[in-house]
Protein backbone atom coordinates (compact mmCIF):
# COMPACT_ATOMS: atom_id res chain seq x y z
CA UNK A 1 0.00 0.00 0.00
CA UNK A 2 1.13 3.54 -0.68
CA UNK A 3 0.84 6.40 1.79
CA UNK A 4 -2.52 7.20 0.20
CA UNK A 5 -3.96 3.73 0.73
CA UNK A 6 -3.73 2.66 -2.92
CA UNK A 7 -2.27 -0.78 -3.55
CA UNK A 8 1.20 -0.89 -5.04
CA UNK A 9 2.33 -3.14 -7.83
CA UNK A 10 4.23 -6.22 -6.70
CA UNK A 11 7.97 -5.97 -7.23
CA UNK A 12 9.28 -7.21 -10.54
CA UNK A 13 10.74 -10.71 -10.27
CA UNK A 14 14.50 -10.83 -10.38
CA UNK A 15 15.89 -11.45 -13.86
CA UNK A 16 18.72 -13.97 -13.43
CA UNK A 17 20.07 -13.38 -16.94
CA UNK A 18 20.29 -9.61 -16.42
CA UNK A 19 21.98 -10.14 -13.05
CA UNK A 20 24.34 -12.94 -14.14
CA UNK A 21 23.90 -14.69 -17.49
CA UNK A 22 25.91 -17.70 -16.32
CA UNK A 23 23.62 -18.27 -13.31
CA UNK A 24 21.13 -20.31 -15.32
CA UNK A 25 23.75 -22.76 -16.65
CA UNK A 26 23.32 -25.79 -14.41
CA UNK A 27 25.90 -28.49 -13.74
CA UNK A 28 28.74 -26.87 -15.66
CA UNK A 29 30.65 -25.12 -12.89
CA UNK A 30 34.12 -25.65 -14.38
CA UNK A 31 33.01 -24.48 -17.83
CA UNK A 32 31.27 -21.44 -16.34
CA UNK A 33 34.43 -20.53 -14.42
CA UNK A 34 36.41 -20.68 -17.68
CA UNK A 35 33.80 -18.60 -19.51
CA UNK A 36 33.83 -15.96 -16.76
CA UNK A 37 37.63 -15.76 -17.10
CA UNK A 38 37.29 -15.58 -20.90
CA UNK A 39 34.84 -12.68 -20.59
CA UNK A 40 37.35 -10.77 -18.45
CA UNK A 41 40.24 -11.39 -20.86
CA UNK A 42 38.84 -12.32 -24.29
CA UNK A 43 40.69 -13.75 -27.27
CA UNK A 44 39.60 -13.84 -30.92
CA UNK A 45 37.60 -17.11 -30.91
CA UNK A 46 36.15 -19.83 -28.71
CA UNK A 47 35.02 -23.36 -29.48
CA UNK A 48 32.39 -24.74 -27.12
CA UNK A 49 31.75 -28.46 -27.46
CA UNK A 50 29.58 -30.98 -25.69
CA UNK A 51 26.68 -33.34 -26.17
CA UNK A 52 23.21 -32.05 -26.99
CA UNK A 53 21.56 -30.54 -23.93
CA UNK A 54 24.83 -29.71 -22.17
CA UNK A 55 24.25 -25.98 -22.41
CA UNK A 56 26.59 -24.90 -25.22
CA UNK A 57 24.06 -22.55 -26.77
CA UNK A 58 23.22 -20.93 -23.44
CA UNK A 59 26.90 -20.67 -22.57
CA UNK A 60 27.78 -19.15 -25.96
CA UNK A 61 25.03 -16.56 -25.62
CA UNK A 62 26.02 -15.75 -22.04
CA UNK A 63 29.63 -15.21 -23.09
CA UNK A 64 28.57 -13.14 -26.10
CA UNK A 65 26.37 -11.00 -23.84
CA UNK A 66 29.25 -10.38 -21.47
CA UNK A 67 31.52 -9.38 -24.33
CA UNK A 68 29.11 -6.89 -25.87
CA UNK A 69 28.29 -5.48 -22.42
CA UNK A 70 31.92 -4.65 -21.65
CA UNK A 71 31.71 -1.02 -22.77
CA UNK A 72 28.62 -0.43 -20.63
CA UNK A 73 30.27 -2.18 -17.68
CA UNK A 74 33.38 -0.01 -18.04
CA UNK A 75 31.14 3.07 -18.10
CA UNK A 76 29.35 1.91 -14.94
CA UNK A 77 25.98 1.67 -16.71
CA UNK A 78 24.33 -1.28 -14.95
CA UNK A 79 21.05 -0.87 -16.85
CA UNK A 80 22.84 -1.10 -20.20
CA UNK A 81 24.81 -4.15 -19.03
CA UNK A 82 21.54 -5.87 -18.08
CA UNK A 83 20.00 -4.90 -21.44
CA UNK A 84 22.96 -6.35 -23.38
CA UNK A 85 22.73 -9.58 -21.37
CA UNK A 86 18.96 -9.93 -21.88
CA UNK A 87 19.19 -9.25 -25.61
CA UNK A 88 22.03 -11.75 -26.02
CA UNK A 89 20.16 -14.46 -24.10
CA UNK A 90 17.08 -13.85 -26.26
CA UNK A 91 19.20 -14.01 -29.43
CA UNK A 92 18.00 -10.51 -30.24
CA UNK A 93 21.17 -8.42 -29.79
CA UNK A 94 22.01 -6.45 -32.95
CA UNK A 95 25.74 -7.08 -32.51
CA UNK A 96 25.45 -10.85 -32.14
CA UNK A 97 24.79 -13.09 -35.11
CA UNK A 98 23.62 -16.62 -34.34
CA UNK A 99 24.05 -19.16 -37.12
CA UNK A 100 22.43 -22.59 -37.04
CA UNK A 101 24.52 -25.31 -38.60
CA UNK A 102 23.06 -27.22 -41.49
CA UNK A 103 23.55 -30.89 -40.71
CA UNK A 104 26.17 -32.37 -38.39
CA UNK A 105 28.70 -29.56 -38.91
CA UNK A 106 29.12 -26.04 -40.26
CA UNK A 107 30.13 -26.19 -43.90
CA UNK A 108 32.90 -24.12 -45.43
CA UNK A 109 30.36 -22.34 -47.64
CA UNK A 110 28.17 -21.54 -44.64
CA UNK A 111 31.16 -20.14 -42.71
CA UNK A 112 32.21 -18.03 -45.71
CA UNK A 113 28.70 -16.64 -46.11
CA UNK A 114 28.60 -15.67 -42.43
CA UNK A 115 31.99 -13.97 -42.54
CA UNK A 116 31.15 -12.13 -45.77
CA UNK A 117 27.81 -10.90 -44.43
CA UNK A 118 29.21 -9.95 -41.03
CA UNK A 119 32.34 -8.17 -42.22
CA UNK A 120 30.25 -6.07 -44.58
CA UNK A 121 28.22 -4.62 -41.70
CA UNK A 122 31.10 -3.85 -39.32
CA UNK A 123 32.56 -0.40 -38.97
CA UNK A 124 36.31 -0.28 -39.75
CA UNK A 125 37.15 0.72 -36.17
CA UNK A 126 34.99 -1.93 -34.44
CA UNK A 127 36.91 -4.08 -32.04
CA UNK A 128 34.17 -6.57 -31.15
CA UNK A 129 32.07 -8.72 -33.39
CA UNK A 130 30.27 -11.80 -32.18
CA UNK A 131 29.19 -14.67 -34.38
CA UNK A 132 27.74 -17.64 -32.50
CA UNK A 133 27.71 -20.63 -34.83
CA UNK A 134 25.53 -23.19 -33.13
Amino acid sequence: MTDHGAPTDPPEPADPVAADPFETIVGQEAAVAQLRAAARNPVHAYLLVGPPGSGQRQAALALAGELVAEGARAAGDAAAVARHRRLAAAEAHPDITTVEREGPFITRDQARAVVTAYVGRCAPDETIGIVAMI
